[in-house]
């Protein structure tokens, strides 16, 4: 238990640390667009998103495990995955994480499929508001920060379970690029 316990405290710091950044950017973002966008909006975005990559990592080996659940539940302090997918559903898609470990492997690998889809308003928002900044900003690389940390974080929810497999740390890079590397690329570039 004790080497769970370590690897979660480290997720924990590489996850204040982006909060940190965030907090940031999100008060420049909002200080420069007259005020449309919080903080705690910018934090609520980032914790639905970061969830959408763990929960695509901890299925993508076929097993949901209540240690992996747990962690999804408990990093996030601000957003919850499983109630943005219910509000962006219109409450049609209402789960737990535990109902999500019931399902079979078939069923649960088609939700983390649409989840890019689902997730569409909120990545935009996210994406939108910290990507401006670090096209402004010269001395700064905030996506390399964030997608840094959240590789870190995957890399110990990886460890959960035993060693971390190659298909996990594709499957999280995967969503990683359909949240996050797509869209900020695009902003980076116009």
């Amino acid at each position: 238990m004790g080497e769970i316990q370590e690897l979660f405290h480290e997720a924990e710091k590489y996850y204040e640390d982006s909060v940190r950044k965030i907090t940031t950017i999100a008060s420049i973002y909002r200080r420069n667009n007259g005020g449309a966008y919080s903080v705690e909006m910018a934090l609520r975005e980032f914790d639905v998103i970061l969830q959408a990559i763990l929960f695509t990592e901890a299925l993508s080996d076929g097993r949901f495990h209540r240690r992996e659940m747990m962690f999804l539940d408990i990093l996030a302090k601000n957003g919850d995955l499983l109630r943005e997918i219910s509000d962006a559903t219109g409450g049609e898609l209402q789960m737990t994480w535990y109902g999500i470990a019931a399902l079979d492997t078939e069923t649960q690998l088609k939700l983390t499929g649409i989840l890019p889809g689902i997730l569409e308003r909120t990545t935009k928002s996210f994406v939108t508001a910290m990507a401006s900044v670090d096209k402004e900003a010269e001395s700064i690389d905030v996506l390399r920060d964030l997608t840094t940390n959240i590789g870190h974080i995957c890399a110990c929810l990886g460890a959960f379970d035993g060693a971390p497999v190659k298909k996990e740390s594709r499957a999280a890079g995967s969503m990683m690029s359909a949240l996050l590397y797509k869209r900020w690329k695009e902003i980076l570039d116009t």
